[in-house]
């Protein structure tokens, strides 16, 4: 998997509203392998600026906390995290959506990994 294709999975959700969580878990694993970057994923997201709406859904669509999200408002995007504890919340302002969606999606990867390492399926 490359890190096109880690940013690609917001794509699919975003034209078939699944979670592909296989390939999810596969974004993770290589994550986890080479550590991919910001820059990585926000030069890739670059050259597909479709794919950070399938993110933006992908987020909005999410029903449980915790949870890390990812929304546009008045021309800036917010990356967070949201949990029933106040002292876990925290959130961040970009002014560059794609540097947001960057960000969004390694969250989400580095959290996929840790629920699968708290469930001992990693």
């Amino acid at each position: 998997m490359t890190p096109l294709e880690c940013c690609e999975i917001g794509t699919t959700y975003g034209d078939t509203g699944a979670r592909d969580l296989r390939s999810l878990e596969r974004a993770a694993r290589l994550h986890a392998e080479m550590q991919m970057s910001q820059v990585d994923l926000d030069r890739e997201l670059r050259q597909r600026p479709d794919i950070v709406d399938g993110w933006l859904r992908w987020s909005e669509d999410k029903r449980w906390s915790p949870a890390w999200y990812f929304y546009e408002v008045d021309g800036h995007c917010i990356v967070g995290y949201f949990s029933d504890d106040d002292s876990e919340c925290r959130s961040s302002k970009f002014e560059d959506r794609y540097q947001a969606c960057a960000a969004f999606i390694i969250h989400e990867l580095e959290d996929y990994r840790s629920l699968r390492e708290e469930k001992g399926k990693w």
